[in-house]
């Protein structure tokens, strides 16, 4: 009976394997956010903030500001969007099941959409706004597309990920 099983159990490894391998060669990973558009990303961040430093010190800050805040929401938005990432939940998930700093697919701190509305909370208050929000939020999402693309060009964690059988 025990080498029946260890049969059975070889019989279906050997039927898995190669539909595996054909998932995983059918889609190569891709980095969306290359490293030259990450600078200009983090260039206009820095630009922003700065600027927006600038203002908050001659006192017109608050007015201004706040338009600069909405035209740099929309261009960051634009931009990913045109970049190819997503800003919505995972397919076949509805809205709010996803945990908030898992490392799950529906996790809200990887979606690029939270990371910069988060920034744009941050950079409508009058005082705080003096703080680097939009470069920290373009850091972040910068730093989250790079390491998605690692973890699934190297295949890392793959093994962690696999159910115990």
């Amino acid at each position: 009976m025990d080498d029946q099983d260890k049969k059975e159990e070889f019989d279906e490894a050997r039927r898995k394997a190669p539909e595996e391998e054909e998932a995983s060669k059918a889609e190569p990973p891709k980095l969306r956010i290359n490293p030259v558009v990450a600078v200009f990303m983090l260039l206009l961040a820095l630009a922003v903030d700065g600027a927006q430093i600038l203002f908050d010190f001659i006192l017109i800050g608050v007015v201004v500001n706040s338009i600069i805040d909405i035209y740099t929401w929309l261009i960051f938005y634009v931009w990913f969007k045109a970049l190819g990432i997503s800003f919505g939940v995972a397919k076949g998930t509805k809205f709010g099941q996803g945990s908030l700093v898992g490392g799950n697919s529906e996790s809200l701190l990887k979606n690029p959409l939270v990371v910069i509305a988060v920034a744009l909370v941050v950079e409508f208050i009058p005082v705080v706004n003096a703080l680097p929000a939009w470069t920290a939020a373009i850091a972040i999402t910068i730093v989250i597309e790079h390491a998605d693309y690692i973890i699934q060009k190297l295949g890392m964690f793959k093994t962690l990920l696999r159910p115990a059988v």
